[in-house]
């Protein structure tokens, strides 16, 4: 896994909010692409109250959401360890951004825990997901399959 590397494309795939604002499906989200901010009581989801934060607190937000998005991907691939550098990074900038919604990708894990890289990446391409976020589904099909071919 290349951790520069996921947090540059995370960076300049979200880009930097530093108010709360309402994202292309009305979810309200802060920082990097966030849809938990801290609060006055710990860890809440952020809404149009939320306060602002400054790009130091957004990375320590991006940095936590990355910890879990690792272990999703862990999780939904099987183990990253048998997968290439360029293929764990995309599982987990696809799980930073999907959360547990990357559950409902079946076919593509599916694809993915049988070692077919192209299917997944197909699955991935072939999803409500890639039209809501082309470019995102795009990189992340590339990545899996960068060392495929």
């Amino acid at each position: 896994m290349n951790w520069f590397k996921i947090v540059e494309t995370i960076k300049a795939e979200e880009g930097f909010s530093a108010e709360p604002y309402q994202d292309s499906l009305g979810v309200w989200t802060i920082g990097y692409g966030s849809t938990w901010a801290v609060g006055f009581d710990g860890w809440e989801r952020v809404n149009r109250h939320t306060r602002r934060i400054n790009e130091r607190q957004a990375e320590i937000i991006m940095f936590e959401a990355l910890g879990l998005a690792i272990k999703t991907a862990n999780s939904f691939s099987g183990g990253l360890e048998q997968y290439t550098d360029a293929q764990q990074d995309a599982l987990i900038m696809m799980s930073y951004q999907l959360g547990n919604r990357i559950y409902q990708f079946r076919r593509m894990q599916s694809a993915l825990l049988d070692g077919r890289m192209i299917d997944a990446a197909g699955e991935a391409l072939d999803s409500l997901w890639a039209q809501q976020t082309p470019r995102r589904a795009r990189i992340v099909a590339e990545l899996l399959t960068q060392e495929v071919a």
